[in-house]
């Protein structure tokens, strides 16, 4: 065998060391880093996706196609329309919502109203939406679908049927990446 023969053989398989090299220093930089920072890592890098969908949003683009394709992010399957954020709610019906979908143990995203007020505009103009003024904020979505405000939810508790609908979303999980 010649020597160019040997050396053609080597690089595939020294690109191939080198391959599996990175991915145990990448293995390694996970396994230092805490659950908790690396979930937050990943929270920081999904905020600054929906930072930059909600400032094209504002720049002027359809309002529309904005709020579906915030509706349509799989990862979430519950999203909370609401004046403040889960962490703090601007008023009591924020508040009430949010103690209700953690008492259901479900997982949700929250968008403030407060800081993309543009999108408020767009939940009332959005088909399908049951958004009229500010006595229907919060608004719950649950699989992209409208399901309602403070009113819904709570009336919905004593159905059972908030509880039906966030069991789908638990169990439409597995499909999702």
């Amino acid at each position: 065998m010649s020597s160019a023969t040997r050396r053609m053989e080597t690089a595939p398989e020294a690109a191939a060391a080198e391959k599996e090299s990175e991915i145990t220093q990448q293995e390694e930089e996970v396994k230092q880093e805490s659950l908790a920072e690396f979930l937050e890592r990943i929270e920081k890098e999904d905020q600054a996706k929906i930072d930059a969908a909600l400032k094209a949003f504002e720049s002027g683009n359809a309002i529309d196609e904005h709020i579906s394709s915030l509706l349509g992010m799989k990862k979430y399957k519950c999203v909370v329309f609401m004046y403040g954020d889960e962490h703090a709610p601007a008023d009591g019906q924020g508040y009430a919502v949010i103690k209700q979908l953690q008492r259901d143990h479900a997982l949700f995203k929250t968008f403030d109203l407060n800081k993309y007020p543009l999108l408020k505009e767009g939940l009332i103009k959005h088909k399908g939406s049951y958004v009229r003024g500010d006595e229907d904020i919060p608004q719950v979505y649950i699989l992209g679908r409208p399901f309602g405000s403070l009113r819904e939810v709570m009336d919905s508790v004593a159905t059972g049927q908030l509880e039906a609908r966030l069991r789908l979303t638990r169990s439409q999980r597995h499909f999702y990446a």
